[in-house]
């Protein structure tokens, strides 16, 4: 054993220039590999917000959606209502101010809006609440929402129908069948008043279904 050891030392020694240099970097390895080790071993926890709800963007999708344009915020982190183990969301929702069942096992909830006399709609179907249909109204303080950026951004409407009993005669709606949106703006004033998310369907079944707003249908 002496013997093993003294060779080594006499290596080290004739060679500690090149060696010495090279302690830092064995050391920092060490450092390295032990820090891993651990952290193999250690139960991962879960990163925030992991177990949220996603948001979505379109009709049709299992989520509620959110607060971010152009749709109306519906999602909490907790809920109150329990239907065969699944928590309703939009029940939770401190703004909802009316739940109706309608056929086909549809649910329709209204929710405050900035309006106090045209609330916002969320049409749903079946345990999972897929979402059939959203009505949002626009808040017409701060900065605008403009009719102009729009049509930019959605295109020419499948059809403008002009005439709202809410909003006045100035307003049309604008309705784009194979986008599954429609939203009413006044041209006059440049303004989007509220819009309209749902599953696509064709123009009839969008008024019979959602237009009784519209005056000239």
């Amino acid at each position: 054993m002496n013997i093993f050891f003294s060779k080594y030392k006499s290596l080290f020694l004739e060679n500690k220039r090149v060696l010495i240099p090279l302690i830092p970097l064995v050391l920092f390895v060490l450092f390295f590999i032990v820090i891993l080790f651990f952290s193999v071993l250690s139960p991962q926890s879960p990163q925030a917000g992991q177990n949220l709800p996603i948001p979505t963007t379109a009709a049709g999708d299992n989520q509620p959606t959110t607060q971010t344009s152009p749709f109306p915020q519906e999602q909490q982190e907790d809920g109150s209502s329990n239907v065969h183990g699944k928590i309703s969301l939009y029940e939770s929702d401190p703004l909802l101010q009316k739940k109706e069942s309608l056929s086909d096992g549809l649910v329709r909830y209204a929710f405050q809006s900035s309006n106090s006399k045209r609330p916002n709609i969320t049409i749903v179907k079946g345990e999972a609440e897929d979402l059939i249909f959203q009505r949002m109204v626009i808040e017409q303080t701060g900065d605008p929402v403009l009719l102009t950026e729009y049509l930019e951004f959605w295109g020419q409407p499948t059809n403008i129908f002009k005439g709202s009993h809410f909003y006045g005669n100035d307003a049309q709606t604008y309705f784009y069948a194979n986008k599954g949106t429609a939203f009413i703006a006044n041209p006059k004033t440049n303004r989007v008043l509220e819009l309209h998310t749902f599953v696509l369907s064709g123009v009839q079944e969008y008024l019979q279904k959602y237009g009784e707003d519209i005056i000239n249908k």
